[in-house]
């Protein structure tokens, strides 16, 4: 970092100081001290320097999984458990992107949510956070090892294994 933005960082710092008080600075000390909410944190400083911005410094509006992802670091700085979970059905479907878009359309729909009729994976991956946030720990976690089996069935079986499997089947077939 150069001498300008370092003074910047310091000066917008005060001027939170200054708008929130003291104590909610404190407040935030005892939560960087919770590992969870400090990897979350982590994640989000590293995206927010990706975040794009017009020539006068104004960010673009939030999109509906920047919303989410927000809503996720509130909820790990209470809640560390669901938070956890919370991450990781994020970068289940909004950040791996191993479900394809019209599995998550279809799972969703399975699972008694409002049909998406949008085609835009990080719309449909940022509903569905939000919907997930306000689940209890319980159905959270069912949620959670649902996609993350409807995952793997999508990924499919990329062992070495399962290579020779799709390679020798299909040399039967074409033989056969």
């Amino acid at each position: 970092m150069n001498e300008h933005i370092d003074a910047e960082l310091i000066y917008d710092l005060a001027k939170l100081v200054q708008k929130h008080g003291p104590e909610a600075f404190e407040k935030l000390g005892s939560l960087l001290a919770n590992s969870a909410f400090s990897l979350e944190l982590s994640r989000v400083l590293r995206e927010a320097g990706t975040i794009d911005s017009d020539p006068n410094g104004a960010r673009k509006k939030h999109s509906s999984i920047t919303k989410a992802r927000n809503r996720i670091s509130e909820i790990t700085a209470s809640d560390p458990e669901r938070g956890t979970i919370l991450t990781h059905l994020h970068e289940l479907i909004a950040i791996n992107k191993t479900v394809p878009t019209e599995s998550l359309r279809d799972y969703a729909n399975r699972s008694g949510m409002p049909r998406f009729s949008t085609s835009d994976r990080q719309r449909i991956a940022g509903r569905m956070l939000s919907l997930f946030a306000d689940l209890p720990l319980d159905q959270l976690q069912k949620h959670a090892d649902n996609l993350k089996r409807l995952s793997e069935e999508s990924h499919g079986d990329r062992s070495l294994q399962g290579w020779a499997n799709i390679i020798f089947d299909g040399n039967r077939k074409k033989t056969g």
